[in-house]
């Protein structure tokens, strides 16, 4: 069951992950694009994205421009497997040629080492701005989820004081017998009542 919601949403997140990939590869400097829309285009799941996208989601941030800043990470990545072939000197990733057997091997690193810089940037621009406010309303709902505990536990601990004596009369009587649990009771109530004046 949670594969199938997994899938489902991933299909929800997907589209918006991949324009946000093609405005970061838009962003890029116009020689080595091709080489990024390339490895972009290669597929993945775009897990790391979609787990940006997810985590500020269960966080509270419901805004559009969590995309840009998700994408980063699938930027990142890209970078790592740009450079990986490289130096592993790959012929193919996931099923189609590696890049700098189809671009070459400069174009490719500046490629890999555009997509860092542009990642990285990219984070610092959103962190004003969608990182600021997902830790702004993650630390609210903390707070909130701190207060109502609170609330809970003073509403819990006055519950149970108003049932003690029922619950020793309960509890006594089982042992005891009535008479004795009630008489048992009323010396407790006695103990108990002076605690509570003074």
């Amino acid at each position: 069951m949670a594969n199938i919601l997994l899938k489902a949403r991933l299909a929800l997140e997907l589209p918006p992950i991949n324009a946000a990939l093609e405005r970061a590869a838009q962003g890029l400097p116009e020689p080595v694009r091709p080489v990024a829309r390339h490895i972009f285009e290669a597929g993945g799941k775009r897990l790391r994205p979609l787990l940006t996208v997810l985590t500020a989601r269960l966080l509270g941030y419901e805004r559009a421009d969590i995309y840009d800043l998700a994408v980063t990470m699938e930027m990142l990545h890209a970078a790592t497997l740009l450079h990986d072939d490289v130096l592993d000197n790959a012929v193919s990733r996931r099923g189609k040629p590696a890049a700098h057997t189809l671009f070459e091997v400069t174009p490719t690193i500046l490629a890999g080492d555009a997509l860092l810089a542009e990642a990285k940037s990219a984070a610092e621009r959103a962190r004003a701005q969608a990182l600021q406010s997902a830790h702004q309303e993650a630390a609210q709902a903390t707070r909130a989820m701190r207060a109502r505990v609170r609330d809970e536990e003073t509403a819990a601990a006055a519950a149970v004081d108003a049932k003690l004596p029922e619950l020793v009369t309960a509890l006594t009587g089982g042992l005891l017998g009535s008479d004795a649990a009630e008489r048992n009771a009323a010396q407790i109530r006695q103990w108990v009542a002076p605690a509570h004046e003074g």
